[in-house]
């Protein structure tokens, strides 16, 4: 009887060791994407389970410090010397589709002048800020830091905060 016990059980045991889950391409959530210029791609740099938090008045959100670093990691491989310019750019999305995108410019650079595009900050411990050119009216309602998708998607996890 012990025996038979024991065998259903490692029937089981294989069972369950040999299903595999089907993983899927589409992240849901909201989830910051680096996009290649070259070869139009995209590879996810932030799942949303990663995001702890979004200040809508500072457009920034807090992120859990690995997946910052990770970010901060790859901004900081890149040449900011050759063109285009910005070279280092992000998709916003949630569940895959694009919000807007944004490039990343070095704090202390002068090319952000005149930019018409939504730019971003890498800024200590663990923040992502968004700017966006109030004056760019091609823009205006396209992009936003406070776009009604990301702010829906953000208010039912509880992830709306404010930051001192």
């Amino acid at each position: 009887m012990k025996t038979k016990i024991l065998l259903i059980q490692l029937i089981f045991l294989f069972f369950f060791i040999s299903c595999k889950k089907e993983e899927s391409n589409i992240s849901t959530g909201i989830t910051f994407q680096y996009y290649d210029v070259k070869t139009n791609t995209t590879s996810i740099l932030v799942y949303y389970d990663e995001i702890f938090g979004y200040d809508s008045l500072k457009c920034t959100f807090v992120l859990e410090e690995l997946s910052w670093d990770r970010l901060k990691k790859k901004v900081e491989k890149n040449n900011f010397f050759v063109s285009p310019f910005p070279d280092f750019i992000i998709n916003v999305a949630i569940n895959n589709n694009l919000i807007y995108r944004a490039g990343y410019v070095p704090p202390l650079s002068s090319s952000t002048v005149g930019l018409n595009k939504v730019l971003f900050e890498l800024k200590e411990p663990n923040f992502l800020t968004f700017k966006f050119n109030l004056l760019d009216n091609t823009l205006k309602g396209k992009a936003s830091c406070n776009n009604l998708e990301l702010i829906k998607c953000l208010k039912k996890d509880k992830k709306l905060i404010k930051l001192q």
